[in-house]
């Protein structure tokens, strides 16, 4: 009976170009359009990646159908919530995903701009704030899905204006966390450092154990002294079309055993940090400000940063690399 209730609530809240798609957390799921901009692996890892008590109030920036939050919530993180998003129709679309998971009293969904943050909340409200921004800086093309294009594109907001609001609304040793495209590093940390909300925890995430980075996730805290942690790489596929132990635990689709070692590995990995990477990976975001102001900003750029994993002895050469030893820039 409860079943065909659920079903028939489903029916209701969706829409004709919609569907509702499983989460694979505790039967909570989300409504997604697709002629819109869908969430992508990137939220995923975000909101496993980021941290809350469970009377914490956590804010999330540019919250789309609000995946960051209703992911959260299943798994435990935070007291209450607050997710704004500027484009009304999804807005709409996170209103009837927080009541299809009965969330409406731990989230709550606000139809707002980024940079009028200061005008919707009090200042130093939040014990965090997570984002996943825009990632591309510059114009989309015009035949886009304008939807798509808000996402991908910085046209409503800026990466400063993610951070100044992050800034505005944490509180006094506040957490930030945001996932980003490697090559806007440098972009991140002049910018979380000039706002003074310093990065301490960054990890990579990479397609293949040997390839390149093409996401990153960090955790930076509002006023505190930097010291940066860098955890090994996040690999999401063992080969094509086959998610890793860890990813795999991370969409909950894993049995309780391989979760826990999961666990186990990742608070093992969380005490590893660098030997002058933290200073050296802070100073390096000083001098990108030094740079930025004696020359353009795409000259800037074009700074390489290469991580140097450790051995993890003899056994274990042929595996994924470990937590970085150091880090060179060029």
């Amino acid at each position: 009976k409860n079943f065909r209730m659920n079903k028939i609530m489903e029916k209701q809240l969706i829409k004709q170009t919609e569907k509702i798609e499983n989460l694979h957390k505790d039967g909570f799921k989300i409504i997604q359009d697709g002629k819109r901009f869908k969430f992508g692996i990137d939220a995923v890892l975000l909101a496993d990646f980021a941290k809350a008590r469970k009377t914490e109030y956590v804010i999330d920036l540019g919250t789309g159908t609000g995946i960051i939050p209703i992911l959260m919530a299943a798994d435990k993180k935070g007291g209450s919530f607050s997710a704004l998003e500027i484009q009304k129709e999804s807005v709409d679309m996170a209103k009837r995903s927080v009541l299809l998971n009965n969330l409406q009293e731990k989230i709550t969904v606000i139809h707002g701009d980024i940079k009028n943050a200061g005008t919707i909340f009090p200042a130093q409200c939040a014990d965090s704030v997570t984002c996943n921004p825009p990632y591309i800086c510059g114009q989309a093309d015009v035949q886009q899905n304008e939807s798509i294009a808000i996402a991908r594109h910085e046209l409503l907001c800026s990466l400063e204006d993610v951070v100044y609001a992050a800034k505005y609304l944490l509180k006094p040793q506040g957490r930030f966390y945001i996932i980003h495209r490697p090559e806007r590093l440098a972009d991140l940390l002049i910018l979380l450092a000039k706002h003074n909300v310093n990065p301490k925890r960054m990890r990579f995430v990479q397609p293949y154990t040997d390839s390149a980075p093409t996401m990153i996730l960090v955790e930076a805290r509002k006023a505190m002294k930097p010291q940066l942690s860098i955890e090994k790489p996040l690999v999401i596929y063992k080969e094509k079309g086959e998610y890793t132990e860890e990813v795999s635990a991370i969409y909950g689709k894993s049995s309780g055993t391989d979760q826990k070692k999961q666990k186990k590995s990742a608070a093992a990995w969380r005490s590893v940090f660098l030997r002058t990477g933290a200073l050296f990976t802070y100073h390096y975001a000083y001098l990108c400000l030094h740079l930025t102001q004696k020359v353009p900003l795409p000259l800037a750029r074009k700074q390489r940063l290469l991580p140097l994993y450790q051995e993890r002895g003899h056994q274990e050469r042929m595996r994924s690399c470990g937590a970085p030893h150091y880090v060179l820039f060029l």
